[in-house]
This record gives structure tokens, sequence and C-alpha cells, in this order.
């Protein structure tokens, strides 16, 4: 009987468990020697895709797996920073998938080299969303509200 149900889910394409989303950032100061601060920032939560109204969390998760596709991201994007630079690394997993983003961080945000192709200015851009979404969400989130 147990195999009748877990069958006739397959071929439905329910799904009993849920894929783990989340978005994990850290910041990180070069500095000076033995001078060092560590940011470490994360949204977890369980995706549902047959929601009729959903929740600010499935809305934020919908919106970076928009920003990714649009942005035709492949998994691992890595600019090398500077010596002594601030950095910042955006690991996200989404659908059984994980995108890498890692670049160094300055006055302006997150930047690349002067050389950088077109593919990495994209790619500096789909990240520089991907934090102003999750900022927004958090935002929201600590203010009380649901966005």
């Amino acid at each position: 009987m147990g195999r009748l149900v877990i069958l006739a889910l397959l071929l439905l394409g329910c799904s009993a468990a849920h894929a783990e989303d989340s978005v994990r950032i850290v910041f990180s100061t070069g500095g000076e020697i033995g001078s060092h601060e560590l940011a470490d920032i994360q949204v977890t939560g369980e995706s549902s895709r047959d929601l009729t109204e959903k929740p600010s969390v499935e809305r934020y998760f919908a919106a970076v797996r928009g920003t990714l596709t649009l942005a035709g991201s492949k998994g691992a994007w890595e600019q090398p920073p500077a010596l002594h630079a601030d950095t910042v690394k955006v690991t996200i997993q989404l659908d059984g998938r994980t995108y890498t983003f890692f670049t160094s961080y300055g006055q302006n945000g997150p930047q690349v080299h002067l050389g950088a192709s077109d593919y990495d200015r994209k790619q500096l851009a789909t990240l520089k969303a991907i934090l102003d979404l999750t900022m927004a969400h958090l935002g929201a989130r600590l203010k009380g509200g649901t966005e």
C-alpha cells in the first residue's frame, strides 16, 4: 500500500518533502593584520510552490530565483579580491543547486576589477540585486512586517 502512495505522488508530481532553500551572505574585512571582522547573515526557508498566497520568505526566494535566471548565473562566480580588501561571499541553495558569488567589497558595495568582462559586470549586478533583495526582506522582517 505504501508503495502505491509513493508511486501516485511521483506520478502526480507531488512531493511529500520540500527542498530547503537558503541564502547566506558573509562580509569579511581584509583590514590590518590582527584586525578582522566577520558578518554572517542567512535566510533559510522551506520552499513550497503550491501555495496560493505565498508568505514573504516564499516571495523572497521566488525573487532570488528570478534574478538568477534572468542573469543566466551558472553556479560559481568569483573575482580575486585585492590584497587586504574587504570581501563579500554569497552562497545560494535553490532547488538543489548551489550558486556562489565572491568579490571585493568597497565603499560603493561589491566591485570588480577594471578590465571586467560583460559577463562579470552582469554577475556583479546580480550579486548587488540579491544583496538588495535580502536587505529589503530582512528589513521588513525586523520591523515586524511581512513585506
